[in-house]
């Protein structure tokens, strides 16, 4: 009779010994992080609950920037060579702009957590936070949507295939992670978007158990990134990017041990290392793995964002309305630099020196965008806001908190 080969079941239950203490290391230190006031965060770390969140005109002026910067890298690399100028681009430079992507997730971690403390472990408040998610994302995006369908209706041949698609088109509407390429191409990262404010919902139901998945969800992503794990769905779930959210709720939760004069020298370490490493990338100076990149202009948008918080810099009143817009900005300026552009060529903009050019494209659509805020998108939210504090849900955030909390 053979022998017995027990080495599997030995690796087994090795394995799950060793995922039960992991596990158990996870479940019993992450949840005193979240009960602030009583345990970890003493003295300058630790918080009023009471608190209501400030408005910090600081952080709307990076997200301004870092709404241009994006906005940059779309003229560069896909409007000028493609609408006007026949492949040639301005300078490498604006391409470094894509990195505005990793500061808005970063900072999206921040605000939630900046914004929600208070509600953590209060069920009661998941309602409220659920309508606030909503009317963040979706009416302002689904206005957008909704008329991109309506040109392709009038002028066949614009816009993605998706917008003439049905079941593409309500996939995207409701940005679930399917089609693989929404309708709206810059609506990828509101699925990401979503996907963390469903975790990060789980900390209202049970901070304990918010946090412990939080964790866990960070960790696979890092984990898994040196994993080809395609798009959907894995890729999707387990993307180097959603480890950026968690890299903004630190940036939230310890930025009150800083003073001014830290939080100025942590702009400027943050901001230098920003845009060295997006720099090193385009330049090919220092080509970086991608999971690698992603998490060094993660750390330095965190100690930005967090030096702001702490520094509360005075910043030009205009930069800060510009951030008000930014998410509306963001969503239509595709399409408005292409009529921009299209106009331009008609004009004979063609023959003026891309720099040139690219300034044009991008005022435009910075002015379209911020007027259509003031126009459409404020008073909406303002009325959507005032439907919430009369409903039985609790009440809408102070007005000055409003702008912040997107």
């Amino acid at each position: 009779m053979p022998a017995l080969d027990h080495s599997s079941d030995q690796m087994d239950s090795l394995q799950r010994f060793v995922v039960r203490l992991v596990w158990r290391r996870i479940s019993g230190q992450v949840y005193p992080l979240l009960n602030f006031s009583k345990t970890v965060l003493p003295g300058s770390l630790s918080f009023d609950p009471r608190e209501a969140p400030r408005r910090l005109d600081g952080i709307q002026a990076g997200r301004a920037i870092a709404a241009l910067a994006v906005v940059l890298f779309h003229a560069n690399v896909y409007i000028l060579p493609h609408k006007l100028h026949d492949g040639a681009a301005a300078a490498t430079f604006y391409n470094a702009g894509y990195t505005g992507v990793e500061y808005f997730f970063v900072l999206s971690g921040f605000i939630m957590f900046h914004v929600h403390r208070r509600d953590i472990g209060h069920r009661g408040a998941l309602l409220s936070y659920a309508w606030k998610r909503f009317v963040r994302i979706f009416p302002i995006y689904w206005l957008v949507l909704i008329s991109l369908f309506v040109v392709t209706l009038i002028v066949p041949g614009i816009g993605s295939a998706e917008l003439r698609d049905p079941l593409k088109l309500l996939g995207s509407a409701l940005l679930l992670p399917w089609p693989p390429a929404p309708a709206l191409e810059v609506a990828w990262t509101l699925r990401h978007e979503l996907l963390f404010y469903a975790v990060f919902a789980l900390a209202l139901v049970s901070a304990r158990w918010g946090l412990v998945v939080l964790a866990s969800w960070t960790i696979a992503c890092i984990g898994m990134s040196s994993t080809s794990l395609g798009s959907h769905p894995l890729g999707y779930l387990l993307s180097p990017y959603n480890v950026l959210f968690s890299m903004g709720i630190a940036g939230a939760v310890l930025f009150r041990q800083f003073d001014r004069t830290a939080g100025r020298i942590m702009i400027a370490i943050g901001v230098l290392g920003f845009i060295a490493i997006g720099q090193a990338d385009v330049q090919d100076w220092m080509p970086l793995p991608f999971s690698l990149r992603t998490w060094l202009l993660g750390l330095c948008a965190a100690i930005t964002i967090a030096g702001i918080a702490a520094a509360e810099p005075s910043v030009p009143r205009v930069m800060a309305r510009l951030g008000d817009s930014s998410y509306l900005l963001y969503l239509i300026h595709v399409p408005a630099m292409s009529v921009v552009a299209r106009l331009l060529a008609a004009a004979g903009g063609a023959e003026l020196p891309p720099d040139v050019t690219i300034i044009l494209v991008v005022a435009a659509a910075v002015v379209v965008a911020h007027g259509l805020h003031v126009m459409i998108e404020a008073p909406l939210l303002r009325h959507l806001s005032r439907r919430m504090s009369t409903s039985r849900a609790p009440a809408a955030p102070p007005v000055h908190v409003m702008a912040l909390d997107r």
